[in-house]
């Protein structure tokens, strides 16, 4: 069972690897971050709050926009040097 997911997380890597680096973060983390976002805050906003739409509500949304892209950035960036660590390691 482990040695499958190894196999299948190399695999992976290849691929992610042979796309680019930029690409990567940028659609797999930061695009992810975002759709995250465009998702958790109207959800948000309807199942908490009495006013959903009120003007603090999208003011507090578009702070925490930067913060979630900047998140998935640096996460992208973590990833990648993990991933090309373990892989890099162990084909040499």
């Amino acid at each position: 069972m482990f040695n499958r997911q190894t196999d299948w997380e190399r695999q992976y890597w290849l691929r992610v690897k042979a796309g680019g680096r930029g690409r990567f973060i940028w659609r797999d983390k930061v695009l992810g971050s975002l759709f995250m976002w465009l998702i958790l805050m109207p959800a948000l906003a309807l199942f908490v709050d009495k006013h959903p739409f009120s003007a603090r509500n999208v003011f507090i949304d578009f702070i925490i926009l930067p913060i979630m892209l900047l998140s998935g950035y640096l996460n992208g960036v973590w990833r990648w040097k993990e991933l090309d660590r373990k892989y890099s390691e162990s084909s040499s």
